[in-house]
């Protein structure tokens, strides 16, 4: 696994307390019937929030994996989120049985907060989309023919909003390189919200 090392100081800051530093892993949801082959992200700045709402910067500049090869060290401490902004379009390449995706979408997501928490070392997955955020393409994909969305195309800005919105972070306790409701430890609006939905299935069941 490639390690990617943060490129801003990453010392006790007043307020915070110091904790041992941990990994960072970046992530987009799958969907059932599509295999990610590759994807790329070119970070303007990854930072994360402290609970007064100052930033400490973990990395920028950099290209970002988005499919979990590499790790960002993140600064051990108290912290109430995480923000992510990229300079490009991100890149991602999948394939079905019977044919390709390619998508290169405009994203700046919306930050991930709640809670305080403590970061002491362990791995922390940043997963963009939510669970089976490419349905409606990977259906598509059944015809066979290979499908490119790119910035001006119709489906573009739906797919790029659902990046937008939907951010979770926290430890992948099931090893499934992928964020359950409980598993979150920060997460945006959109995310909290699809804990809200399931919360009224499960009531309703």
């Amino acid at each position: 696994m490639i390690l990617l090392l943060s490129l801003a100081c990453t010392g006790p800051r007043q307020g915070i307390a110091v904790g041992n530093p941990g990994d960072g892993v970046a992530v987009v949801s799958k969907t059932a019937g599509l295999t990610l082959e590759s994807g790329q992200a070119q970070l303007s700045s990854l930072d994360l929030i402290a609970c007064d709402g100052s930033l400490t910067q973990v990395a920028s500049g950099i290209g970002l994996p988005l499919d979990g090869s590499a790790t960002l060290l993140l600064p051990g401490g108290s912290w109430c989120g995480l923000s992510m902004s990229f300079e490009q379009p991100i890149e991602l390449d999948y394939s079905s049985d019977s044919a390709t995706l390619h998508l290169s979408l405009d994203v700046q997501p919306e930050p991930a907060e709640g809670a305080a928490f403590d970061l002491d070392g362990g791995v922390y997955l940043m997963e963009l989309g939510g669970s089976e955020w490419l349905a409606d393409q990977a259906a598509a994909l059944e015809g066979g023919d290979a499908i490119e969305i790119v910035p001006g195309d119709a489906e573009h800005d739906a797919l790029a909003s659902t990046l937008d919105q939907w951010l979770r972070v926290g430890q992948d306790a099931d090893g499934d390189e992928s964020l359950s409701a409980s598993e979150a430890t920060v997460e945006s609006t959109a995310a909290a919200e699809d804990d809200d939905d399931d919360e009224e299935e499960d009531d309703e069941s």
